[in-house]
């Protein structure tokens, strides 16, 4: 009778055996314990850094020579740097990936932890 036994694009038998054919998409990476350890471990650095700095801004204002004001005005400095880089650091990672900003953001930490340290 003429009729083509091949799908119509509307039709939902076509619809379903496109879809059978399609390959299943990558299942996502495991994360095992050291992973949540390190993940754990970035989250305090910001915090760390802030209890380390806060309890010698005495030290830093004899050093510096600086008054109590503006030394405290650098912890409030480092906290809002802290606010408006994590949705830059987010942005970047979805763009880049998680594993190059991480380690890029560590190496920036890194040598200013150890350019401070030597100053």
């Amino acid at each position: 009778d003429g009729q083509s036994l091949a799908p119509v694009a509307g039709d939902a038998n076509g619809a379903a055996a496109s879809a059978a054919c399609k390959p299943p998409p990558p299942s996502a990476p495991q994360l095992h314990a050291g992973h949540y350890v390190v993940l754990l471990l970035l989250n305090c650095i910001g915090a760390f850094s802030s209890d380390c700095y806060i309890p010698n801004l005495s030290d830093v204002v004899d050093d510096l020579k600086a008054t109590d004001q503006e030394v405290s005005l650098t912890i409030q400095v480092n906290w809002y740097m802290l606010g408006f880089a994590t949705p830059i650091v987010g942005y970047l990672s979805d763009v880049y990936g998680r594993k190059v900003v991480i380690c890029s953001t560590l190496l920036v930490y890194v040598v200013g932890a150890v350019g401070s340290a030597l100053a």
